[in-house]
C-alpha cells in the first residue's frame, strides 16, 4: 500500500531509531516568509512507530519553545548512546527569517540579509525521555545548513553546519580562515 504521510512540509519530519527499535519522527511547525505565518508558540511534536514505520501513533507535543527568543525550526536529531535524544535546531533571534514579524516603520518583516540571525540552540532529554532540558543557545551567527549530528567514542557530540558569510565573493575573499 502507499506510504503513509507523516506531515506537511512545512514540518519537515526528522527521524530517529530509539534503543528499543521503536522509530521516532519530530516535526517543529515552521514557515519561512511569505507564507502562512510560524505559530505564535511553537513546539517539538513527536509522531511514534513501534512496526519500522509501517503504521504510526498520533502526533503529540513533547515541549514548547520560548517564543520570546524568535522562531525555531531547520532541526537535527541525535540519539546518544545512553538513549537520550538530542535537537540540535535553528533559532531566528526575531530577525524574522523562520517567524516573519509584523512590518513596522524602519523595521521590516524580515531583517535584510546583513541582519539576518539563525543561531543554533541545543535541547537534550533527561530520565530516560521523559523530561527536556531548557533550550539554550550553543552558537550565535548566521548559519545556513545543519548537516548532521554524531556521537564520538568518546562521549562528544560534533555537529558540522555550514556558516554563511556576508559581503564576500570569489574576487574579495577576507582575510585568514574565512578566506
Amino acid at each position: 500500500r502507499p506510504p503513509e504521510r507523516l506531515a506537511h512540509f512545512d514540518m519537515m519530519p526528522k527521524l530517529a531509531t530509539l534503543p528499543d527499535g521503536t522509530m521516532a519522527a519530530y516535526f517543529i511547525e515552521v514557515r519561512g516568509p511569505g507564507l502562512a505565518p510560524t505559530p505564535p508558540v511553537q513546539d517539538l511534536k513527536c509522531r511514534i512507530s513501534k512496526d519500522s514505520g509501517r503504521t504510526w501513533g498520533e502526533l503529540h507535543s513533547l515541549f514548547t519553545f520560548p517564543s520570546e527568543e524568535g522562531g525555531f525550526g531547520f532541526h537535527a536529531v541525535l540519539v546518544d548512546r545512553s538513549g537520550e535524544v538530542h535537537f540540535m535546531l535553528m533559532n531566528d533571534a526575531n530577525t524574522g527569517m523562520l517567524r516573519a514579524r509584523e512590518p513596522k516603520p524602519g523595521r521590516p518583516a524580515v531583517e535584510s540579509r546583513d541582519k539576518q540571525r539563525l543561531d543554533i540552540w541545543h535541547v537534550r532529554s533527561t530520565d530516560g525521555r521523559t523530561k527536556w532540558t531548557k533550550p539554550k543557545q550553543i552558537w550565535k551567527g548566521r548559519v545556513s545548513d545543519l548537516q548532521s549530528a554524531i556521537q564520538l567514542a568518546s562521549g562528544r557530540i560534533l555537529l558540522p553546519f555550514g556558516d554563511t558569510v556576508i559581503n564576500r565573493s570569489w574576487k574579495t575573499r577576507g582575510e585568514g580562515f574565512g578566506a
